[in-house]
């Protein structure tokens, strides 16, 4: 009987490695230096040159060398080359790892802009993909210095994983920009208290607490000249901001609530409350504010037009950010609909970024398309003409 097992089991060896050797990936795996970590650089990337070449290769097959002479081309420093190599890829299969190593080697390329539209593809093709919306979160933040985009995303995420340390940390950090120093600490401790290790939570806590255990002792002084009432509107606009800064939402929202009372197109105490009810997660809140706030935009109320005149772009850009929460709200209570309507209407008012706005327009209306230029960089997005031709898409 022991003699017979043998020559099954090299039967059963033989059969599977013969199959694997005559599969399209398995042949190339098996055959050649450019899936081998012993062979050269230079020897692994010419073969998987000569497979791309080669006339009997499947999809598959040219995809797997595609990503492997990407991998090659990296490990080189030809950032560019790699890109190149797994946008090819991306277009011969559907896998989401091509399009995640894609996001890697054009955030190491500098091609932030680049990166952040892939990641759109991702959450466009699966709206609940996490890791898409904290990689794109994190490339707003960390290289676009567009945060009020990182929130949408953050918000989207830990309202998925309220206990995702890494997006809590970098919801600190986001909050921390914006000049919301407790909201950081708070997002910063959540963080710790999950991820005792998580960096960015450790070093920013350790700075957050002694700023803000000085500034409340400094705040002290400031929130009680009038007590609960303003004693203007320029200080009560000011002071708002400051309990806002300090994690005192209920006092801001009443400073800008008294604001609105005296004068109700106030242009910046209406944002304002907007911005408050997004920091607190209330999103019926943000709906609610944003009637009045809009009202005022389109009837061109004096203040809103003297604004505008003083400071046309910042105008442009609080308009638009208005619309972006309005849009987040409208998604993080499910109406969809609303949100593609909100969203389109931030593409008309844009400050920094028309290209985020279509993002969000077509994820809310499951639609996403975008037809790549020759190299397949940049994007040309869906609707936004000339746009692709400049650095800022």
């Amino acid at each position: 009987m022991r003699t017979l097992l043998i020559p099954v089991w090299v039967l059963f060896i033989g059969i599977a490695l013969i199959t694997l050797y005559f599969s399209p990936i398995g042949k190339s795996f098996l055959a050649s230096p450019c899936y081998s970590d012993g062979a050269a650089t230079d020897e692994a990337i010419a073969d998987c040159t000569l497979i791309l070449g080669a006339d009997n290769k499947s999809d598959s097959a040219r995809a797997a060398a595609l990503v492997r002479r990407a991998e090659l081309y990296r490990a080189e420093g030809q950032i560019a080359d790699a890109y190149d190599d797994l946008y090819y890829a991306a277009r011969l299969t559907d896998e989401r790892q091509v399009r995640l190593q894609m996001v890697d080697v054009a955030i190491a390329g500098q091609g932030y802009s680049r990166a952040r539209n892939t990641l759109s593809d991702l959450i466009i093709s699966d709206t609940n993909d996490l890791e898409a919306r904290y990689k794109r979160a994190l490339v707003h933040a960390r290289f676009l210095d567009k945060l009020d985009e990182a929130k949408v995303d953050l918000d989207f995420v830990l309202k998925a994983e309220p206990e995702n340390a890494e997006a809590l940390a970098l919801s600190g950090l986001v909050s921390e920009r914006l000049m919301l120093d407790a909201l950081a600490l708070e997002r910063y401790e959540a963080a710790l208290a999950i991820a005792p290790n998580n960096e960015l939570a450790t070093e920013r806590a350790v700075v957050l607490r002694e700023e803000l255990a000085d500034s409340r002792e400094k705040a002290s002084v400031f929130a009680g000249v009038g007590g609960r009432e303003i004693p203007s509107i320029r200080l009560g606009l000011a002071r708002g901001l400051r309990f806002l800064s300090l994690g005192d939402t209920e006092r801001a929202l009443d400073d800008m609530n008294q604001i609105v009372a005296i004068e109700p197109y106030h242009f910046e105490a209406l944002f304002t409350r907007i911005k408050i009810y997004d920091l607190m997660g209330e999103y019926d809140g943000v709906i609610a504010a944003a009637a009045p706030f809009f009202a005022t935009v389109e009837s061109r109320a004096e203040r809103y037009i003297r604004y505008a005149r003083e400071k046309p772009d910042d105008a442009k850009l609080v308009v638009s950010r208005a619309y972006l929460m309005l849009g987040n709200a409208y998604q993080q209570t499910g109406q969809a609909e609303q949100a593609e309507r909100a969203w389109g209407q931030g593409i008309q008012h844009w400050g920094r970024d028309a290209v985020f706005f279509w993002q969000l327009r077509l994820q809310a209306a499951g639609l996403f398309e975008f037809e790549p230029s020759g190299n397949g960089t940049p994007l040309l997005w869906s609707g936004l003409g000339t746009c692709a031709q400049s650095p800022s898409c």
